[in-house]
């Protein structure tokens, strides 16, 4: 597995979260490539996952085995009502989602996951969660 691969599967694993209050059907997590960043308006749970920290060898006994940051940044439309419920219900879901991610693929060793923080800005919650994956590279000469 190659690092794009591995933020491929947290994308996947993301997008596959039923949260547990929709406004309607289209009430889903959706990834957007690029994403322009702080302020940005969008409907409720688009996010986007940025390479924090490079690949590098992990501190396991294999030497396939590579690490990678990941930061992931949902975003949220300012509105009266419980917001904060939504982010943290999300919050919830997405660490599960991504400790899981491991036991799905042969090829992932373990994530850790720490909640960093929910900012506010005029039009947008942004709420950031860092997840550490480690992984067994595979496909490099």
């Amino acid at each position: 597995m190659r690092a794009s691969e591995v933020r491929a599967a947290v994308v996947t694993a993301i997008e596959a979260i039923t949260p547990d209050a929709q406004a309607s059907g289209r009430d889903v997590f959706r990834h957007i490539e690029n994403a322009a960043r702080t302020g940005m308006r969008a409907p409720d749970r688009v996010f986007f996952v940025d390479v924090s920290d490079l690949p590098n060898r992990a501190d396991l006994l294999t030497v396939d085995a590579y690490k990678i940051g990941l930061m992931i940044t949902v975003l949220y439309s300012v509105a009266p009502g419980a917001t904060e419920d939504r982010v943290t219900s999300d919050a919830e879901r997405i660490s599960t989602a991504l400790i899981n991610l491991a036991a799905q693929n042969a090829d992932l060793y373990a994530a850790d996951i720490m909640p960093i923080d929910m900012t506010e800005t005029d039009n947008a919650i942004e709420a950031r969660t860092f997840a550490d994956v480690t992984y067994r590279l595979t496909g490099v000469i």
